[in-house]
């Protein structure tokens, strides 16, 4: 026989082979977006906010549904399983100082958004898929009157709560999310 008829039938069954692994299974990596459908569908509900501000926990839930929304996961805001959602706390310092007649004042504010999350599969049900503590942060201007600057922080709260909304959302999906 000669040698290269045993190089053809060797390449034949050698490329058969590859051809064959090559469509069994995968080696168990999954994508992070896309791929299959979701299997759970999550709503979203607040828990008692430990922090009194209604503007920045409306932001914290509307964070929390674009996201769920974004992926393809947002059930009707009543079912189960839901995404609980927790505003901890809001933060506010001063991001920027200046001197106004000898008097430390501040040119510009952080406010900070600090929220947890988890999933209620049922009525009742041991908490899942718990979060910790999250923080975001916005810097805004501080303005010069006293209704301009309320309204600044109040803005900046709820930029900062859309934005916690989301990384919980993230996180509870197993979407890899830098904590702040």
């Amino acid at each position: 026989m000669f040698p290269v008829k045993r190089v053809a039938a060797s390449s034949a069954s050698f490329l058969g082979l590859v051809v064959a692994l090559a469509g069994s299974g995968g080696c168990g990596y999954r994508p992070v977006r896309g791929g299959d459908e979701p299997a759970t569908r999550l709503s979203v509900a607040s828990a008692p906010a430990g922090a009194p501000d209604a503007e920045a926990a409306q932001g914290l839930l509307s964070g929390a549904r674009a996201e769920l929304g974004r992926e393809g996961v947002l059930e009707s805001p009543t079912g189960y399983p839901r995404l609980m959602v927790e505003l901890v706390r809001v933060d506010v310092q001063a991001a920027a100082i200046a001197a106004r007649d000898g008097v430390p004042v501040a040119r510009a504010v952080s406010v900070a958004v600090v929220a947890r999350g988890w999933v209620q599969d049922a009525a009742g049900a041991a908490p899942t898929r718990v979060t910790g503590d999250l923080r975001r942060s916005v810097v805004a201007p501080e303005g010069s009157a006293s209704p301009e600057a309320a309204a600044l922080r109040r803005d900046a709260a709820r930029q900062a709560a859309e934005a916690a909304g989301r990384a919980l959302a993230r996180h509870v999906l197993g979407i890899p999310t830098a904590r702040e």
